[in-house]
């Protein structure tokens, strides 16, 4: 705490009402701590590691004393993050809150890098048009293969796309776009 007395007539004076004011701060206010540390890892999407280890500093704030016991925090962060990742890079964050009032917020950061993957990433996505068929009904199949990483799928990479369809089709015809 901080104490400025102005006009005091003397120095006696002065110090006795500084101390009085003082006492009053240290008596009335205390420091809400909330120690740094680390969290569960963060899923990481298209990257050479698949988490990345998280931490986060620790906050203070001052408050009357009988609000020490009322702070909460709510954690912010997302079911995962694209990498690349650099170490220290923030990833969320903790908001501290007292009776409803915010009180501030500290970033929570990655606490190791996680590069892009240097492969390829493919997902295939499968529909059906129409849905309910009759026998001797035409069926389309549609299927959408998208490579999410980081290196061209070409065709010496001997990609192979495979499906069962029960019951097992006959008279198929198969059309690239």
């Amino acid at each position: 705490l901080i104490c400025v007395i102005l006009g005091a007539e003397s120095r006696d004076i002065r110090n006795a009402a500084a101390q009085k004011l003082l006492d009053w701060g240290f008596a009335t206010y205390g420091l809400y701590t909330a120690e740094g540390g680390s969290l569960d890892p963060l899923r990481v999407t298209f990257g050479n590691t698949d988490n990345a280890a998280l931490s986060y500093p620790k906050f203070t704030a001052v408050l009357p004393k009988s609000d020490l016991g009322s702070v909460e925090h709510m954690v912010t962060l997302p079911e995962s993050v694209k990498a690349p990742i650099r170490m220290g890079e923030t990833v969320g964050k903790i908001t501290y809150t007292c009776k409803g009032e915010a009180l501030g917020e500290i970033p929570i950061t990655a606490t190791e890098t996680v590069n892009a993957s240097t492969e390829a990433f493919l997902t295939i996505a499968k529909s059906l048009n129409p849905t309910t068929v009759s026998e001797g009904d035409r069926l389309t199949y549609t299927f959408v293969i998208q490579n999410f990483g980081n290196t061209p799928v070409v065709a010496t990479d001997d990609a192979v796309v495979t499906d069962n369809f029960d019951p097992i089709l006959s008279d198929l015809a198969v059309t690239f776009n």
